[in-house]
C-alpha cells in the first residue's frame, strides 16, 4: 500500500485546491478594497495601505502614546487613503558610544545655558533636573543624534555622539568600527551581534559595505604612497654608494610570494596569490600584486555592475612569477632603479621567468 507525501508543505499556508489563492495573500503589503454601491456603473474604490513609520518624542502623537500601536488616517488627492502607522519607540535607552570632545562641548552648552536661564534656576532651586535627556533623533549606526530639553524655557538642544571625519560625510565611529571589523577578520553580522549585546544600535548591511569600499580606496591610496617613497629612498642609498648600472641606480630586493591555500607538492589550484619586492637597505614596499581567478559575483552570473577582482586566467603556480615579473619591469618607470641582485626562497620558475624576460637583474642569491 502505498503512502501518500504532503507536497510543497508552506509553514502557515494550508494545502487544497485554494492554496495558490492563499499563497498571494502573503504577498507584499496588503491593500484592501472597500467598494461601495452606487447608481453610477462605476464603482468607487476606497483604497487602505498599510505603511510603517518612526515616531519621535514631543511630538503630536505623544499624549497618544501606548505600549502598543498607534493609528492615524491621511487623506489626499481623489482617493482616501488611510495608513495605519506603528509607532517605533525612540526613548534614549541603551548605551551609546560618546566621543569626549563632542561631550565637552555639549556639556559647555548645557551648562552656560543653565548658568543664564532664570527659569532653569528655578527649576534647580527646586531640587529638579533643569535639563532632561528627551529623545534619540536619529541613529546612524553606532553613532546618534540626541535631543535634550531644558525643564524651564523648555529649549531643546541637538547634539551628536561623535564627529564626522574630515571631508566626508561618514561619522567617525562608524569608520573606526568597520576598519577594526576588517583588521580582525569580522563582518557586519559580527558587528552587529556585539553591538546588540551591549544594547547598542548596529550597522546596516548596505552601509558596512560603503564604508568598508571607501577604506578600501584609503589603504590603497596610501599604499602607493608609500611604496613611492620607499623608492626615493633606495634610489637615494644606491645614489649615495656610487651603485649603478647603465648610469641607472642599481639596488638588491627580496622577492617572495603566496597562495589563497597550502599547496605544496599536491594541487596547485588556489584561486588567488601575492607575491611582493622589498628593499635589502630599507626593509620597505616597493612592488605588491594579486592575481583572483574567481569573482563571488561573475560567480553567481549576476549581470549587475560591481568591481570585479578576477584578473587571471593561467595556472596558479605562475602567479608568483608573473607579478614579480611584472615588479620588475616597472622598476625604472616607477621608482628610477633597476633590480640587479635579488634574494629568494630557491624558486627555480621565479628566477628562470626573470632572467629569461627581464633584462635588468644580475645576480641571484638564495
Amino acid at each position: 500500500m502505498g503512502s501518500k507525501s504532503k507536497k510543497n508543505r508552506v509553514f502557515g499556508r494550508s494545502l487544497g485546491r485554494h492554496s495558490r489563492v492563499r499563497r498571494g495573500r502573503h504577498l507584499g503589503r496588503p491593500i484592501y478594497r472597500i467598494k461601495k454601491k452606487s447608481r453610477n456603473i462605476k464603482k468607487d474604490i476606497l483604497k487602505i495601505k498599510i505603511k510603517k513609520i518612526h515616531n519621535f518624542y514631543g511630538t503630536t502623537l505623544k499624549k497618544h502614546m501606548s505600549n502598543t500601536s498607534i493609528y492615524t488616517a491621511f487623506s489626499y488627492g481623489d482617493n482616501f487613503r488611510m495608513r495605519i502607522l506603528k509607532v517605533k519607540d525612540l526613548s534614549p535607552k541603551g548605551y551609546r558610544m560618546m566621543n569626549l570632545d563632542c561631550l565637552q562641548s555639549h556639556v559647555s552648552e548645557i551648562t552656560m545655558h543653565v548658568c543664564l536661564c532664570v527659569e532653569a534656576m528655578k527649576v534647580s532651586s527646586e531640587g529638579k533636573t533643569p535639563i532632561k535627556l528627551q529623545t534619540e533623533v536619529r541613529s546612524l549606526g553606532l553613532a546618534s543624534v540626541m535631543m535634550a530639553e531644558c525643564q524651564g524655557c523648555f529649549k531643546k538642544f541637538k547634539f551628536d555622539t561623535s564627529p564626522k571625519v574630515p571631508g566626508s560625510k561618514r561619522y567617525d565611529v562608524n569608520v573606526r568600527a568597520v576598519w577594526g571589523s576588517m583588521v580582525t577578520g569580522n563582518g557586519p553580522a559580527h558587528l552587529n551581534e556585539l553591538m546588540a549585546t551591549l544594547n547598542s544600535p548596529g550597522l546596516s548591511q548596505p552601509t558596512f559595505t560603503s564604508i568598508e569600499t571607501d577604506i578600501g580606496k584609503w589603504w590603497h591610496s596610501i599604499l602607493e604612497r608609500e611604496m613611492m617613497l620607499a623608492g626615493q629612498e633606495e634610489r637615494r642609498l644606491a645614489i649615495d654608494r656610487n651603485d649603478y648600472h647603465h648610469e641607472v641606480p642599481a639596488i638588491t630586493v627580496i622577492v617572495d610570494g603566496g597562495w589563497s591555500k597550502r599547496t605544496h607538492k599536491h594541487s596547485y589550484n588556489a584561486a588567488g596569490g601575492v607575491a611582493i619586492i622589498i628593499g635589502k637597505e630599507t626593509k620597505k614596499l616597493l612592488h605588491i600584486g594579486v592575481r583572483n581567478k574567481y569573482c563571488y559575483i561573475c560567480g553567481q552570473n549576476d549581470n549587475k555592475p560591481h568591481t570585479c577582482f578576477k584578473n587571471w586566467d593561467k595556472d596558479s603556480q605562475s602567479m608568483e612569477s608573473d607579478i614579480i615579473l611584472e615588479g620588475f619591469k616597472q622598476a625604472e618607470e616607477k621608482h628610477g632603479l633597476r633590480y640587479m641582485r635579488v634574494v629568494g626562497d630557491g624558486d627555480s620558475s621565479v628566477f628562470a621567468t626573470i632572467r629569461g624576460r627581464s633584462a635588468r637583474v644580475g645576480k641571484t642569491g638564495n
